[in-house]
């Protein structure tokens, strides 16, 4: 691909690699719930949720908090930019048909940018 969309993969990738397994992401296995009461870390920055297939790290689900997404990892390439090449990629679930950024999710009343798996897909 281009080069900025080499960027944008690489942005997602290394925020990943450095920040999936931090206390910032909390784990909640595969429930499809989030804790509504758990004590975040001052620094959150979103959920991890396991798929079915343990095995598979890639079947597992990010779910980002939207300042983070744009503050950290699309800094330099513009949020809605990322966005567009990580949802190209399948990396990214699209929005919804209202058009609105991130997804509400995990029974919690905020929005998402929902990330699937943990490395970019296979091209």
């Amino acid at each position: 691909g281009d080069y900025e969309t080499r960027k944008g993969i690489q942005a997602m990738a290394e925020w990943i690699a450095s920040n999936a397994q931090s206390e910032r992401i909390i784990n909640i296995g595969n429930q499809t719930k989030a804790d509504q009461n758990a004590i975040l870390p001052r620094d959150f920055a979103g959920y991890r949720q396991h798929s079915n297939n343990p095995e598979d790290p890639n079947s597992d689900i990010l779910y980002l908090q939207i300042p983070v997404y744009r503050n950290e990892i699309a800094k330099g390439i513009g949020e809605d930019r990322l966005e567009q090449i990580l949802v190209d990629t399948g990396w990214q679930k699209p929005r919804t048909k209202d058009n609105r950024k991130g997804h509400k999710a995990l029974g919690l009343n905020i929005r998402f940018q929902v990330i699937h798996g943990l490395t970019p897909p296979e091209e």
